[in-house]
């Protein structure tokens, strides 16, 4: 079955791109940031882990690779400290914290708190000097919009081609945004849905969350120079 790393090979290769920088927000232990390496072997991949735990293993995995930088910080809007919650399962922790449905099921057992260091998108891309994020991946549970709101600076310049997201259409963490904001707070930055992976649900098949890709507008041109109408927009 097709999933979102092809697509995004593919849609490299028929823009005539090879991605230069990829971030990994939410890298955990590296699953992501493997399938990324194994796609674009070229890039430059930052593998951005808040939780310490799983952060030593992330390092200790691509300790040594030359085109992996591991992180062990949040992405918000702007660097600072911000409290992180750690849990059992390490894929639901996160700064927010979960609603009744997510506390029963996935995100079941609080082990700790700790106070992380986070980035900003837009001074970290200054600090490093990159001058384009070919792909940048969020899944940060609950808060790729704050991470979003945090590299306007690159959205608007168009200086992310695409974006793979995680998303919820229904609310996993108290007050977190859904998809519906999320994908407007894109549009309104010139930048628009290209497909869905992964759909998940609950028992009476209510839909809670997805990946996402997300094109700029100046990707998709030049997509439409190789493809004309077929490219649907």
């Amino acid at each position: 079955m097709r999933n979102e790393y092809e697509d995004l090979r593919f849609l490299f290769t028929c823009a005539k791109i090879e991605p230069d920088c990829i971030i990994d927000g939410g890298a955990n232990i590296g699953f992501v940031t493997h399938e990324f390496q194994t796609y674009f072997k070229k890039s430059k991949i930052y593998a951005i882990e808040p939780n310490p735990n799983m952060y030593s293993k992330l390092e200790e995995s691509y300790r040594g690779n030359p085109n992996i930088v591991a992180l062990n910080v949040g992405i918000s809007q702007a660097p600072g400290k911000m409290t992180f919650n750690i849990n059992a399962n390490t894929g639901t922790s996160s700064f927010l914290q979960p609603n009744d449905y997510h506390s029963t099921h996935l995100a079941k057992k609080k082990l700790e708190t700790k106070e992380i260091d986070t980035i900003g998108l837009d001074a970290f891309a200054v600090r490093e000097g990159i001058s384009t994020m070919d792909i940048l991946k969020l899944d940060i549970e609950g808060f790729e919009l704050e991470a979003l709101k945090g590299a306007e600076t690159l959205l608007r310049e168009q200086r992310v081609h695409a974006i793979l997201l995680e998303v919820n259409l229904i609310e996993s963490y108290v007050g977190q945004p859904l998809f519906h904001q999320i994908a407007l707070h894109l549009l309104e930055r010139n930048y628009h849905v290209f497909n869905t992976y992964g759909l998940h649900e609950t028992k009476i098949r209510q839909a809670i969350i997805t990946n996402f890709i997300f094109l700029s507008t100046d990707f998709r041109n030049r997509l439409k120079q190789n493809f004309g109408n077929d490219c649907g927009w």
